[in-house]
């Protein structure tokens, strides 16, 4: 829950990245990427105050301490790959089409329901495990849960995880470098 609740967080509040500083885009001439790279040091802190419950549950022994916690530290940094791709590429996108974050809020429960949070991966066989198969939060959400519960990750859910940041990567700088000029005259 605490993986989705970092990703489902970047989804509906990088929409509202330029929006909700509309007043300092349109009085300075304020460096747009600072405004992203913001938005997702505040989303990573946020994550990071959510950790300590963890240190309670070990420290209550539901969770055994082992080295495989350690593989946290590359899924944080995957995962905040990730989230500064997709805050840039939907920053651009939600100013643009304003009725997209709707549309992203009322998404977020069907994926939700799609990702293996409250089932597991086991349950579903046959072609229905291309449900979170083809499911990209999926693997993000593998990658921050299996070291929590000091389980192994799997080299696989590291190399999609990997291939997703830099995706959205990508797409995220192609779509702020292209786009970021309008957003003055969108906001």
């Amino acid at each position: 829950m605490i993986a989705w609740n970092w990703s489902s967080a970047i989804l509906i509040g990088s929409g509202t990245i330029y929006s909700s500083n509309a007043g300092l885009i349109l009085d300075y001439p304020v460096n747009k990427p600072y405004l992203i790279w913001s938005h997702t040091m505040g989303q990573m802190i946020i994550f990071l105050h959510q950790l300590p419950l963890f240190i309670i549950i070990y420290l209550l022994g539901g969770i055994q301490v082992n080295i495989n916690m350690l593989y946290i530290i590359p899924s944080i940094c995957i995962i905040f790959a990730i989230n500064i791709g997709v805050a840039a590429a939907l920053s651009i996108l939600v100013v643009r089409y304003r009725d997209l974050n709707k549309i992203l809020t009322s998404l977020i429960v069907v994926i939700m329901i799609v990702t293996p949070i409250f089932w597991k991966p086991e349950m579903v066989t046959g072609m229905r495990a291309l449900v979170y198969y083809l499911n990209p939060f999926y693997y993000i959400v593998e990658i921050i849960r299996n070291p929590l519960l000091g389980l192994e990750p799997k080299l696989f859910h590291y190399v999609v995880s990997s291939i997703i940041a830099l995706a959205s990567l990508l797409v995220g700088a192609f779509a702020h470098k292209r786009y970021s000029k309008y957003v003055v005259f969108w906001v």
